[in-house]
């Protein structure tokens, strides 16, 4: 049995609840529930579980929303809505495991750790044969992917909000299926 088509989010674990983030996090979260795909995040609070909180409230029968948390965090506590948990040893480990897993990649405005996720995200898209794309909602990021696309990495999908975020990936999703069939 195949497993179900699994996005990625990355973003601010400090964004409040009052912030614009916050909400693009949390309308993007019940846009992958509803299209019945898999949503895989950082596990913890800020845009990860407003983006779990809306998943899990959208959700339909059998959806996930899979929250890799890192152990060594003692004090940070999983956020409730995460239907799944996937503890790893540390930061690169858990790094290793939300891309590990990625079919697609959001990436929301963030701090030092969402730059070493995108950053690693770019150079292991950049060099799998399987095809991920990386979409940014807003410009947030773009001067920073200027800066550090290189030769293998792949252009990243800038978007203005999560409509064409969801687009992107359906357009990616159905790319995939005609590839397929090609092989069939």
């Amino acid at each position: 049995m195949r497993r179900a088509f699994t996005v990625t989010v990355f973003g601010r674990s400090s964004a409040s609840r009052r912030s614009g983030e916050y909400r693009t996090a949390s309308d993007l979260g019940a846009a992958i529930a509803r299209n019945g795909w898999t949503l895989c995040n950082g596990g913890y609070g800020g845009t990860m579980s407003a983006a779990a909180r809306a998943a899990a409230a959208a959700t339909i029968a059998g959806g996930t929303v899979m929250g890799v948390t890192v152990s060594a965090f003692r004090r940070a506590r999983p956020n409730p809505f995460n239907t799944r948990l996937r503890p790893t040893a540390d930061v690169f480990d858990r790094i290793r495991t939300l891309i590990e897993f990625a079919d697609a990649f959001v990436v929301l405005p963030g701090e030092i750790g969402t730059l070493v996720e995108l950053a690693v995200a770019m150079l292991v898209a950049g060099r799998s044969r399987r095809p991920r794309p990386i979409i940014l909602i807003g410009d947030y990021w773009q001067p920073v992917c200027e800066r550090i696309r290189g030769p293998r990495a792949p252009e990243p999908i800038v978007v203005s909000d999560v409509e064409g975020a969801i687009a992107a990936i359906r357009e990616h999703v159905a790319s995939r299926s005609v590839r397929r069939r090609a092989r069939g």
